[in-house]
C-alpha cells in the first residue's frame, strides 16, 4: 500500500541547468548523465556554497517533492556525515524520478559567487 506522506529533496544546480528546468515547465529535470538530489537542505546549501558558487557565478538550490514510497525505489548514498545523504540517479532512472515528482520544482535559494577584493594595505 502506498503512503501519501511526502519528502522534500534538494538539487544544487548552475544557471544553465536552471534554465533547462524552466524550459521543462518546472515539472521535470532535463536529460542528464547523473542526478544527485540530496535529502537535507543544509547539505544542499553546503554543496552550493563550497562547490557550485565557486565554479559558477550563481548556484541555485532546487526543491521538489516525492512520495516517500517513491523515494524508497531509489538508492540512497550516505557519506561519512549522517546528514549527507543523496540519491544516486543515473540517466536511465531519471525518467522514473521525473515521473515521481509531485507538483513543480522550485528555486529554494540562490548563492552568488563571492569575489574577494584584494587591496594593498
Amino acid at each position: 500500500m502506498k503512503t501519501h506522506e511526502t519528502v522534500k529533496l534538494y538539487w544544487p544546480v548552475n544557471h544553465a541547468m536552471l534554465q533547462a528546468i524552466e524550459l521543462m515547465g518546472w515539472r521535470r529535470f532535463p536529460e542528464h548523465y547523473l542526478c544527485n538530489p540530496v535529502l537535507n537542505e543544509g547539505y544542499a546549501v553546503q554543496i552550493s556554497q563550497e562547490l557550485d558558487a565557486v565554479a559558477c557565478p550563481v548556484a541555485y538550490i532546487c526543491e521538489f517533492e516525492l512520495l516517500i514510497s517513491d523515494l524508497e525505489t531509489f538508492s540512497i548514498k550516505q557519506s561519512s556525515n549522517i546528514y549527507h545523504q543523496e540519491l544516486e540517479i543515473n540517466a536511465r532512472n531519471l525518467i522514473s524520478l521525473n515521473d515521481a515528482i509531485l507538483g513543480q520544482i522550485s528555486v529554494k535559494r540562490a548563492f552568488k559567487k563571492q569575489v574577494q577584493n584584494l587591496q594593498d594595505t
